[in-house]
């Protein structure tokens, strides 16, 4: 994977980072980051690896990282608060780059979510993902929700996403809610405590959603399925 910082001055741009942001006494150092940085640039080019779009190689194919690429960003971000939480790292430090990443980028995706091992998020300003359960080829745009909510028997539910979902701008998937595979979801759409069967296209709010066969392949534009 070819970087636009060496792995060695990308630690010290997070560090500084995280120092900037969060003065509170207990700098971040970069001894801290270095093994889960690793870690989260491994996931990185693995998920890359799956991904069309040109910004994420290079003119010989290659996954290519940008520090200055927002998408790139938030997405290695939120690998690292999460390789740090899963590693048992120092969960301050989590936490500092889980807010890191909803600072920048208006993002709200905390370092507990276990997003798939092959996602993009596409300027996700005003995302909030919540805790569920995600498998791969997931598509996230600007404004969109997942997260809990309360269901018939007064319990707190959260969805299931089963892969090869597409979120439009603006949608919403609350509570025991379940998107079966090649599901997309319009932009202002809201789900909640329904399921929402394979290749289907999902307009307007629950109850009253409406739902059309997809017939379309749009996340072959997202991703390579060959891999």
């Amino acid at each position: 994977m070819k970087l636009s910082l060496s792995k060695e001055d990308l630690v010290k741009y997070i560090c500084n980072q995280l120092n900037v942001f969060f003065p509170d006494g207990n700098n971040v150092i970069e001894g801290e980051l270095l093994c889960s940085l690793d870690i989260a640039l491994e996931r990185f080019c693995y998920c890359a690896q799956h991904i069309k779009q040109k910004s994420f190689k290079n003119h010989k194919g290659e996954v290519s990282f940008n520090h200055l690429h927002s998408d790139q960003y938030v997405m290695l971000l939120y690998f690292l608060s999460n390789s740090i939480y899963l590693n048992k790292g120092n969960i301050d430090i989590a936490t500092k780059v889980y807010l890191l990443n909803k600072s920048l980028h208006g993002i709200d995706v905390f370092y507990e979510v276990n997003l798939p091992k092959i996602f993009l998020l596409v300027h996700p300003l005003g995302t909030v993902i919540g805790r569920g359960e995600f498998e791969d080829y997931l598509v996230i745009y600007q404004g969109c929700t997942v997260g809990g909510s309360f269901n018939s028997n007064n319990e707190l539910s959260y969805p299931v996403l089963l892969g090869k979902n597409i979120l439009y701008s603006n949608s919403t998937i609350l509570g025991e809610s379940m998107l079966s595979e090649n599901s997309m979801i319009s932009t202002n759409t809201v789900i909640l405590n329904r399921n929402v069967e394979q290749d289907k296209i999902v307009f307007g709010s629950s109850p009253n959603l409406i739902l059309k066969n997809n017939t379309k392949k749009h996340l072959e534009y997202f991703f390579d399925f060959n891999l």
